[in-house]
């Protein structure tokens, strides 16, 4: 009975359709949530890139915010690696290239922790700049360039050591259905990867909190205090806050997926994954650039209307000087002949002008 359910064709297609359901893993609208995240990431991408070259419109600027432009840079380099499969259009290949899942797998786990490293060095740099730590500007600067440096080591480290455990153990790097990139499936260094993050991220927030405190205790004492900087500004605190929350909350939903194996998390960490770039780039641009400009623009905008109306100003003074001296002028010119011809005529009308005329000056 039923013989031609065990017929080669019918087998060929139950396995084509199997493999195609284990390769969605995300039900009938993977396609839809493969590319809305992908596009949403990409549009992220594209404002990180936008934020930064307006960091560089300025050499001051540029120098200023530096912690702020390491963050962006490794924020954009790090959203590049889960999208590899998208790129090399092996998305919805069974069995993508080893090379090229050898390839993400290595660098998304270098990636994983390079975000909540410059977390590290924009809350350092707000605690340089409320001069809470006892440092002078050198030794701060030094600090400050080490923590900058910190991704790209840890980035080094863990990418390849993957890079290694991948190419002696070849199996062990694949796709699972319920994901869109590859993985490396090693325990040790993925659960160090995970408390490497996790630490980072709960560091970052204590200090973030702590400096928060500090800074709602300076904004209480006098404005004229000697630890109150001129470039003094409480809003970084809680952009840096967001920043870190933005990047703990793939790690929240995944955590979460993992221990309670609700597949709906998984969507939710792979949007929140995609939603990083931008939510970066919307919290980075304010006061990075914007605001900036706009008081510079403005700034220069009345600095020029009050060159102009002194310039007017003074112009308009020269012509009345010049106007009254020629009057003047033209009245001395003029009072020997009134004299002259009026002082047996009129001797009061010609002195009330002789006396008149200068007052007027």
């Amino acid at each position: 009975m039923h013989t031609e359910y065990d017929s080669p064709d019918n087998n060929n297609t139950i396995s084509q359709m199997s493999v195609l359901a284990a390769d969605v893993g995300f039900g009938p609208y993977a396609k839809e949530i493969a590319y809305a995240s992908f596009s949403l990431a990409t549009a992220g991408q594209i404002a990180l890139l936008v934020v930064i070259l307006m960091y560089f419109r300025s050499s001051e600027t540029r120098e200023q915010n530096a912690p702020w432009l390491n963050m962006l840079a490794v924020t954009l380099f790090s959203t590049i690696p889960p999208y590899l499969l998208i790129y090399g259009s092996a998305i919805w290949v069974p069995e993508p290239p080893s090379a090229l899942c050898v390839t993400q797998a290595s660098l998304i786990i270098g990636t994983a922790v390079m975000p909540a490293m410059t977390s590290i060095s924009l809350v350092w740099d707000v605690m340089v700049e409320i001069r809470s730590m006892p440092l002078n500007e050198s030794t701060a600067k030094g600090y400050q360039t080490m923590l900058m440096a910190t991704p790209y080591i840890v980035f080094i480290a863990f990418s390849v050591t993957a890079a290694v455990l991948s190419l002696i153990y070849p199996f062990k790097v694949s796709r699972h259905p319920d994901d869109l990139a590859c993985a490396l499936e090693n325990v040790p260094l993925n659960i160090a990867s995970q408390i490497l993050s996790v630490s980072v991220l709960l560091m970052a927030l204590c200090l973030e909190v702590h400096t928060l405190v500090t800074v709602l205790k300076l904004r209480r004492r006098d404005m004229s205090g000697d630890r109150r900087p001129a470039s003094f500004n409480s809003s970084k605190t809680v952009r840096i806050i967001v920043l870190t929350c933005l990047q703990a909350l793939p790690l929240i939903a995944m955590g979460l997926r993992t221990h309670l194996d609700f597949p709906r998390l998984r969507v939710v960490a792979v949007f929140a994954e995609a939603f990083l770039p931008l939510g970066t780039s919307i919290t980075s641009a304010p006061q990075g650039w914007r605001k900036h400009q706009v008081f510079t623009w403005l700034k220069k905008r009345d600095d020029n209307a009050s060159r102009a109306q002194s310039t007017q100003q003074s112009s308009s003074l020269h012509v009345q000087i010049v106007v009254t001296i020629e009057h003047f002028a033209d009245s001395e010119r003029k009072m020997p002949s009134l004299l002259a011809q009026g002082l047996t005529e009129h001797p009061q009308d010609v002195l009330s002008e002789t006396t008149e005329k200068p007052s007027r000056i």
